[in-house]
C-alpha cells in the first residue's frame, strides 16, 4: 500500500522539466528523493510499531526518469498496514503515512524551487 499525493498540473510540469537543461532535472530529482526519504522516515518514526516489520518495510520508490516517487509498504506480507493506517470497526486509524505525506507535499514546492536553484548555480 502506497500513499498518493497529486500535484495538480504536475504532468504538464513534467513535460516542460523534460525539455530543460539536466542541471534542472538533477535539482527536481534530488527534491523528489528528498521528499520521499523524508516521507519514508516521518512515517517510520510514526507507525505503531509491534515486530518492527512495518517499520522497517516503509520504503521510498524513487523513478528519476519520470521525476516520481512512491512511499508506502510494498511487501503483500505487510497488506495489514492499510487496516493500521485507515482503521477499522475494533482498531483506530493511525494515517502516519498519510499525514507525514500531507505535511511533506506543504514544504515541497519550496523544496524543489531550493534544489533547482542550487542545481543551477553549481552548488548540488
Amino acid at each position: 500500500m502506497a500513499q498518493r499525493v497529486e500535484i495538480a498540473g504536475w504532468d504538464r510540469l513534467l513535460r516542460r522539466l523534460n525539455d530543460l537543461p539536466e542541471d534542472i532535472h538533477e535539482g527536481a530529482v534530488k527534491a523528489i528523493t528528498d521528499a520521499a526519504n523524508d516521507v519514508r522516515d516521518e512515517t517510520r518514526d510514526t507507525v505503531r510499531v509491534d515486530t518492527g516489520r512495518a517499520r522497517d518495510g516503509t520504503v521510498a520508490r524513487i523513478n528519476a526518469a519520470r521525476l516520481r516517487a512512491e512511499v508506502g509498504w510494498f511487501d503483500p506480507d505487510l497488506y495489514y498496514m492499510k487496516f493500521q493506517e485507515f482503521g477499522t470497526e475494533e482498531i483506530t486509524a493511525n494515517p502516519a503515512l498519510t499525514l507525514a505525506a500531507q505535511r511533506e507535499r506543504r514544504r515541497f514546492a519550496q523544496r524543489l524551487s531550493a534544489d533547482v536553484r542550487a542545481a543551477l548555480e553549481g552548488r548540488l
